[in-house]
């Protein structure tokens, strides 16, 4: 399978060879055929494509942590998409976009309903990725909604993932760019002298 060679890959040269952009589309079709009833007979038994996409959504969230300019790096700053920003105009056309989104947005499909889903969604940790995915990104855009679509699917008939969300502690409001950049705090603005 396509998504097993991508997982194991070691080079930038060994990305080439698979081609990226045929990984990609086939992405794009699975994601939109878990949405369709009328596959859910092939995808509801395939726990290996569950697998397989968990897996790279997990790598992904690895790499975007460990790099700090490059493919991977969220943008969640408005600044990083202005048109006076340092950042290419053609983020939009790497093969990163939406990628992220992607894998989510199968995982969401994957999870409803789906115990044996559920369990493994558990046991492989995947839920606390599921929720770092729920910030704003615009190379990934509906990101926060699949996550959140994929978080309610974990949750719905499976207690064990239930009490893990219960078991979360808050900590405070997390921190965030947008916000500060528009001058706002959580239900309040924030006057403060002009940058000059």
């Amino acid at each position: 399978m396509k998504s097993d060679r991508l997982l194991s890959v070691s080079s930038t040269q060994e990305v080439d060879n698979i081609k990226p952009q045929e990984v990609y589309n086939l992405l794009k079709c699975i994601a939109s055929a878990t949405g369709s009833e009328n596959y859910a007979e092939f995808y509801s038994i395939d726990h290996s494509l569950f697998l397989n996409i968990s897996s790279l959504l997990r790598a992904l969230a690895i790499l975007s942590k460990e790099r700090s300019n490059d493919l991977y790096k969220p943008l969640n700053k408005l600044e990083e998409v202005a048109p006076s920003s340092k950042v290419s105009r053609e983020y939009q056309c790497e093969i990163t976009y939406e990628l992220k989104t992607l894998l989510v947005r199968c995982i969401a499909n994957l999870l409803y309903k789906n115990s044996t889903k559920q369990t493994y969604c558990r046991d492989t940790q995947l839920m606390p990725v599921l929720l770092e995915c729920t910030n704003m990104d615009a190379r990934n855009p509906l990101i926060k909604e699949w996550s959140v679509l994929a978080i309610r699917n974990a949750c719905l008939g499976c207690p064990e993932i239930q009490e893990i969300i219960a078991n979360l502690t808050q900590k405070g409001p997390a921190s965030n760019d947008i916000l500060k950049e528009l001058n706002l705090e959580m239900g309040s603005l924030r006057i403060s002298p002009g940058k000059d």
